[in-house]
C-alpha cells in the first residue's frame, strides 16, 4: 500500500508542475473547451475515457507539444 501512495504522490507532484508550466505558457488554466479539443485531436475522446483521464491526458499533451 505505501508503494501505491507513493506513486499517487508523485503523480499529484508532476500535475501540479505540468498545470503550472500551462498557467506560465497559455497565462489561464484549461478550459473544458481546450479538454475537449485534445481529446479529439489526440484520439482520447471516446466514452472509455473518464472527464479526469482526459484532463490528464490533455495537460501531458499540451505540455509535450507545447514545451518540448
Amino acid at each position: 500500500m505505501r508503494r501505491f501512495n507513493n506513486s499517487i504522490e508523485i503523480t499529484k507532484r508532476t500535475l501540479e508542475k505540468k498545470e503550472a508550466l500551462i498557467l506560465r505558457l497559455n497565462k489561464k488554466p484549461l478550459s473544458e473547451e481546450d479538454i475537449n479539443h485534445y481529446a479529439k485531436v489526440f484520439g482520447f475522446d471516446s466514452d472509455e475515457y473518464t472527464k479526469e483521464e482526459k484532463y490528464l491526458l490533455a495537460v501531458n499533451r499540451y505540455c509535450y507539444w507545447h514545451y518540448n
